[in-house]
């Protein structure tokens, strides 16, 4: 019972122990105390001079809710994207709905029933460059970006994730496949068309 007890002890340490080098970590360095760096915008306007409007949006698509020990937030409603802006942080939450997306012959990595996430905000902030760090804390990936945004500019930074490979060994025709339901690998970002 004692080896049973240190056993499961360890464990949780081991869970715990391993995200102290994920990429949610790293954004949680980026969180200075510096005042407002942004602002909250509605749709419309344009951003005065001396200052930017960036928009970040981003489509993901996860596994459905599922029973497990360690809480596993992908298909609810807690599924959230961290966005920091020279440390000023803001969680944004996504519009989730089911979906079901048929297999095709070619091997798509959104086939399958699961869960969509449509995230969307727009921010305004001052005409410059500025540290953009973008996380997926339930999946452990992120991005950090140094970014010049011009005066007076409408920004869109779209961020797309990139799958995990399909586990167990390959099909023929299927070399290097990806599915979403392996969870996200890391993530790519695009700002206006060009890829970061």
């Amino acid at each position: 019972m004692k080896k049973l007890r240190l056993l499961a002890l360890g464990s949780i340490f081991a869970v715990f122990g391993g995200c102290a080098g994920s990429p949610q970590a790293t954004l949680k360095q980026e969180i200075v105390k510096s005042g407002e760096v942004f602002r909250e915008m509605g749709r419309g306007g344009g951003a005065p001079e001396g200052y930017a409007d960036l928009t970040v949006t981003a489509s993901i698509k996860t596994h459905k809710q599922r029973p497990s020990l360690v809480r596993d937030r992908h298909g609810s409603a807690d599924y959230t994207l961290l966005l920091s802006i020279d440390g000023q942080v803001v969680i944004v939450t996504g519009e989730a709905r089911p979906e079901r997306m048929e297999a095709s012959p070619f091997a798509d990595p959104e086939a399958g029933k699961g869960v969509r996430y449509l995230f969307s905000k727009t921010l305004r902030l001052r005409a410059g460059t500025h540290r953009v760090a973008i996380s997926l804390p339930e999946d452990q990936v992120g991005v950090v970006h140094d970014i010049t945004f011009g005066s007076g500019s409408a920004n869109h930074l779209v961020l797309e994730p990139v799958y995990a490979a399909l586990a167990g060994k390959p099909r023929p025709g299927f070399t290097g496949a990806t599915s979403f339901k392996e969870g996200i690998s890391r993530m790519q970002v695009a700002l206006n068309g060009k890829v970061l």
